[in-house]
């Protein structure tokens, strides 16, 4: 069984839209498990009117914020195989179904970790590119996954949406930490990777939205500052075998980054402003 944990906090706009992308899916052997930040909107009023069997949810008494949100949906995971889901995001049909083939064969017991091609949509769901951990589809040992990840820049591996790992090697990593807040997915999938290796699919099996929220300046110089902070903590960690040239790598592309984000979100700026 697959757990897909979906942490909600005010997500009355985009709720309903995630909700059904799972109910979609082509494997019917998951549960999801809705853990509800105490939201002040109209998302536990929305969320009320699925009944469906696989669907748990939990209201919590008070809000946690997303460091605790996403652990306490973690910890209530049952499945073999896990699944974080934001709130906004959405699963195309045979998202699950094929990443848990990968994870189910027995030629991949040592893969801890799979991720997929994801879409980049708007808030109207306008996709607006696609974006993938280079190369090929196929198996990536996990310390070369993390060295690739260190030099690259940027969460290669993607947001939550995009990723189905083993509940067992969840176990043995522990809760996701917000040590480093803006890459608090991709700390997570580095420590997950010490215990296995990745494989990555270049089918597109998600969507994920970007928000007018997410333009602003401050916000890509707060990913890039705590993204520095996470791989200095890898290099620090001799069993990483991330080297001092790979974060040297990492701290200039992760400026060419920002850049780029910044152009891109201008870009969206400019075609919205035109429509």
């Amino acid at each position: 069984m697959i757990s897909v944990c979906i942490p909600v906090y005010n997500a009355e706009r985009h709720i309903a839209a995630t909700l059904e992308s799972v109910l979609r899916q082509t494997l019917a052997d998951f549960e999801i498990i809705v853990t509800d930040d105490h939201s002040s909107d109209r998302s536990m009023e929305i969320i009320s009117r699925y009944h469906d069997e696989r669907l748990r949810v939990i209201v919590n008494d008070h809000n946690l914020g997303p460091e605790g949100n996403w652990n306490k949906a973690l910890q209530l995971a049952r499945g073999t195989f896990i699944k974080v889901l934001c709130h906004d995001d959405l699963l195309y049909p045979e998202c699950l179904e094929k990443q848990a083939a990968i994870l189910s064969s027995p030629a991949n017991t040592g893969v801890v970790l799979v991720c997929c091609r994801r879409d980049i949509v708007d808030m109207q769901g306008r996709r607006l590119l696609s974006r993938s951990f280079p190369g090929r589809t196929g198996r990536r040992s996990g310390e070369k996954a993390v060295r690739k990840i260190v030099r690259s820049g940027t969460n290669l591996i993607g947001e939550p949406s995009a990723v189905l790992f083993r509940a067992e090697a969840a176990r043995k990593t522990g809760l996701f930490s917000a040590r480093f807040p803006y890459v608090i997915d991709l700390e997570y999938w580095c420590r997950l990777l010490r215990a296995g290796d990745l494989y990555c699919l270049q089918d597109p099996l998600c969507a994920f939205r970007v928000s007018r929220e997410a333009w602003s300046m401050s916000l890509f110089k707060s990913q890039r500052r705590h993204y520095v902070q996470m791989v200095k903590s890898l290099a620090d960690d001799p069993a990483s075998r991330v080297t001092a040239m790979d974060l040297w790598l990492g701290r200039m592309t992760s400026r060419v980054q920002v850049v780029f984000r910044r152009l891109f979100y201008l870009a969206l700026k400019i075609r919205d402003h035109e429509s």
